[in-house]
């Protein structure tokens, strides 16, 4: 008893986390394309809805639901929230877990159809979030779970039609980024931080975690590059899977002069006096004080990053933002 209701934990806590990020997509993003080819947000939240309802119908001992055009109808958020609802209560009943059941796939017990279930769903939860920008936030127990479980049950089965051959995932990679990979997901590049001491035309000399590297730029980082990046400057380096770092991003190293209406001044060296939007999650910062000034991201011409810091990895600014940028131009395909 006590293992069947932790499995049922197990995928409502998934199916919340899922939950999470079908119900922050924008009007504007659900005609995006996805890591799923030929698959838009809309189309991956309607094969969710689907899969739950076809797995319910299973357990049951029904027919499969004669599939619509569009699951998710006028209320995609809903639709889902009422599959996984209707998909965990089948689960919950007696003795669905040890019974094995047949579908187009072959023939699995109840446990095993919830890991299924639950590989199927984290993998296009992750989908989701490159997808519209956010945040992965999957459980990495389940996430290492069922990657483990997906190693076993894949093993010598044939892909085509369902995944694509598995891919390399940069070190240190999350627990569902190695699932996404598995997969056959491509796992875009890592980004972190390190500041500028040297600058040459091919690449600079950085200093990340106490140690100075030189990296590359990406191939569409605007020339000439000695003109735009120099020492002091704090830079985003991408890792890509293979293990190659090149640069992608720079902010600028600015001083705050003040605040007028609703926007922040600030001098930078190259531009002189701009004005900047402030970030809704930086507290206000004294005129004097010096800050990281970003050009380029959407939603404004300049925006305001975090305070200057003294080393990479205490730097408050928006990689997430960054990663955003990059996936919505198709940047991570072309870095080198």
């Amino acid at each position: 008893m006590a293992v069947r209701s932790n499995s049922i934990s197990q995928l409502g806590r998934a199916f919340a986390a899922v939950d999470v990020l079908i119900s922050n997509i924008r009007a504007d993003q659900w005609s995006a394309p996805t890591p799923c080819p030929e698959w838009t947000v809309r189309q991956v939240v309607n094969h969710l809805i689907g899969m739950n309802r076809v797995f319910a119908a299973l357990l049951a001992g029904q027919p499969p639901p004669r599939p619509p055009a569009d699951h998710g109808g006028d209320d995609p958020v809903r639709a889902y929230r009422d599959s996984a609802a209707a998909l965990l209560a089948a689960f919950s009943q007696p003795g669905v877990l040890e019974r094995s059941y047949t579908g187009p796939l072959g023939t699995a017990t109840g446990a095993e159809r919830l890991q299924i279930r639950l590989y199927d769903l984290l993998a296009h939860g992750w989908d989701l979030a490159q997808a519209t920008g956010q945040p992965a936030d999957l459980p990495d127990d389940l996430a290492e779970q069922s990657l483990a479980f997906a190693r076993t049950q894949l093993a010598g089965q044939a892909r085509s039609g369902r995944f694509g051959p598995a891919q390399n995932a940069a070190e240190p990679a999350s627990a569902i980024e190695r699932l996404a990979a598995f997969l056959g997901r491509p796992v875009s590049a890592r980004l972190s931080c390190g500041i500028v001491v040297r600058v040459r035309e091919d690449a600079c000399d950085v200093v990340r975690g106490g140690q100075i590297r030189s990296v590359g730029y990406a191939t569409r980082f605007p020339s000439p590059r000695t003109e735009r990046v120099s020492p002091g400057h704090l830079v985003a380096i991408a890792t890509a899977p293979d293990g190659t770092e090149l640069v992608v991003w720079r902010w600028y190293d600015a001083v705050l002069l003040g605040a007028e209406s609703g926007l922040i001044r600030l001098w930078e060296p190259g531009h002189g006096e701009v004005l900047a939007q402030p970030r809704p999650t930086h507290p206000p910062a004294q005129p004097g004080t010096r800050a990281y000034l970003s050009a380029g991201l959407p939603g404004a011409d300049w925006w305001v990053a975090g305070r200057a810091a003294a080393s990479p990895e205490d730097a408050d600014v928006e990689l997430d933002e960054v990663a955003r940028f990059c996936t919505e131009r198709g940047l991570w395909s072309t870095l080198a």
